[in-house]
């Protein structure tokens, strides 16, 4: 995936790609929204929908777990909506430089390039330079990637200079908060389920 290190945009999906995961954002349907968690190794681990606007809209969410293939969800429904994704399919294009997502039901997005991301740049850690604004150092902090999962669910990250993108989810507590934004807009985010 080294080549396609970066986050990528349409106006209707964002999918943030490191070495070992992606995380993407597709917009199916004006009041839906699903984020799917696909790794390297392990294939499709997450998968959460979002369904309705502001203060009407719910989440279902499933995964599979790492150690054990065990599913976990809170809906059912959420069952069949991971067993579907796991047959998405994505196509890194060179010579045009974009990425394609295929859905399992053949709903495709084009993604460009918003963002590289320098792999060596999230194991670096930035001191503190005063000479700076301080808007120059906010992009400085917490560029970083971070893939944790349990048997209760998963909590992963990409953060970059200008986007933050999370994939979260907890069986215990039955909730999802997955959200992609600029970082600077990223406590409202561009899609929130």
């Amino acid at each position: 995936m080294s080549k396609m290190n970066g986050i990528w945009c349409n106006k209707d999906a964002t999918i943030g790609i490191v070495e070992q995961y992606y995380i993407a954002f597709l917009r199916l349907e004006e009041d839906c929204i699903v984020s799917i968690l696909k790794h390297k190794e392990y294939g499709t681990v997450g998968v959460v929908y979002g369904k309705g606007k502001n203060y009407n809209a719910t989440s279902v969410f499933c995964g599979k777990n790492c150690d054990n293939n065990e599913l976990i969800y809170n809906d059912i429904e959420a069952k069949q909506y991971f067993k579907n994704h796991c047959n998405d399919e994505i196509e890194f294009n060179e010579e045009e430089n974009k990425i394609i997502y295929k859905t399992y039901n053949n709903i495709t997005f084009e993604f460009v390039l918003a963002e590289k991301i320098d792999m060596e740049q999230m194991k670096k850690i930035e001191p503190i330079n005063n000479n700076i604004s301080i808007a120059e150092r906010a992009k400085l902090w917490n560029i970083r990637e971070n893939f944790y999962y349990n048997e209760d669910g998963f909590n992963v990250v990409i953060e970059s200079e200008n986007y933050g993108i999370v994939f979260s989810f907890s069986k215990c507590v039955n909730t999802a908060y997955c959200r992609v934004g600029k970082k600077d807009y990223c406590n409202k985010g561009y899609a929130m389920l």
